[in-house]
């Protein structure tokens, strides 16, 4: 049950969000792409769903600063506030602008604000969220893992940021994601190098204590080839997808995993292919790209994406640039 169902010609898919369209009370399943070009000079935000308009969307930014995650804060009923954080994740060479910490808009990306300047300086965020006066980023070094604990937690607003929570060990944190089923939950990802204590923890308390929900062993931590991404369902249902290299490679790693059960027990959803098409990263790219998604309306389809086609000549997509295929998947819980 995967197909190839989006196409994004000259663009890659590097993050994901859900936007709500103005004058609107649902979501109404418009799926929003934060695309970037090669150079990684700007933020996009391109409608994915076919058949939807973008209707009257706006996206306020700071010039030349490349965001690394963004989400919102779901205790805003209004889905008004929004927080993102700068990030070093571009395809060019990692090249980037300035990392400045974290962006904070309360009025729906009308304005902005800077938080955590100081504490941020230079650190490479890869996932954000905001509960109220809650707030957290994590952050990684992408040629090597860091020393410290990677995620930091504010509980003023912002004014103050700690990396001082318990239960998580050294190293880059790969990716945050948030249960939107319960306010309080929170996943991320571990990749430091230590089979022991790499893979995927979970904390029920807003990010103050974590607990380790699984182990994943095998995944290189030279720049940042090895990743762990993850996405939560609307029924608190947790993807998993685990990437390393291309088929090629000795030490390729593909796993798209799912759980129902905070972690307690895993489900292999198998690989995404298509006649002609060798997985999700032939280009290598897995340091930068990649992406997994829970449906918001469905929690057993998942959407998963890479890095690129097999080739631009010949493509088995028809596809004329270089664009990145995004896969759906359906979950039977019948069958698997």
């Amino acid at each position: 049950a995967r197909q190839n169902l989006f196409l994004f010609a000259g663009f890659v898919l590097c993050d994901i969000a859900l936007l709500r369209r103005e004058n609107e009370t649902a979501l109404d399943g418009v799926v929003i792409g934060v695309l970037r070009q090669p150079c990684g000079e700007e933020i996009r935000v391109h409608v994915m769903r076919q058949g939807i308009a973008a209707g009257n969307l706006r996206f306020g930014r700071l010039a030349k600063l490349r965001r690394g995650a963004m989400n919102f804060d779901s205790t805003d009923p209004t889905s008004q506030t929004i927080i993102a954080g700068i990030g070093k994740q571009s395809a060019f060479g990692s090249a980037s602008g300035p990392l400045t910490g974290i962006q904070y808009s309360s009025n729906g990306g009308t304005t902005w604000s800077e938080l955590g300047k100081a504490v941020f300086n230079n650190k490479d965020i890869t996932g954000v969220a905001a509960r109220g006066t809650i707030m957290m980023a994590a952050v990684r070094d992408i040629s090597t893992p860091i020393t410290t604990v990677g995620l930091y937690r504010s509980t003023d607003s912002g004014a103050n940021f700690s990396n001082s929570v318990t239960g998580l060990p050294v190293g880059n944190i790969q990716n945050l994601a948030a249960d939107p089923s319960n306010a309080s939950r929170f996943y991320l990802s571990v990749v430091n190098g230590n089979s022991n204590t790499a893979g995927i923890y979970r904390s029920d308390d807003t990010g103050a204590t974590w607990t380790q929900v699984k182990a994943v062993t095998g995944l290189s931590t030279a720049d940042s080839s090895g990743r762990i991404l993850l996405s939560v369902g609307a029924n608190g249902g947790l993807a998993a997808q685990i990437q390393q290299g291309q088929p090629t490679d000795t030490n390729y790693i593909l796993q798209i995993l799912r759980t129902d059960d905070q972690g307690s027990t895993w489900v292999d959803l198998g690989k995404p292919a298509i006649p002609g098409f060798t997985g999700l990263f032939p280009g290598g790219q897995s340091t930068p790209h990649g992406v997994i998604l829970v449906d918001p309306a469905n929690p057993n389809i998942v959407y998963a994406a890479g890095d690129t086609q097999v080739t631009i000549t010949n493509s088995s997509i028809g596809a004329k640039q270089y664009t990145c295929p995004v896969f759906r998947g359906v979950y039977n819980p019948v069958t698997h």
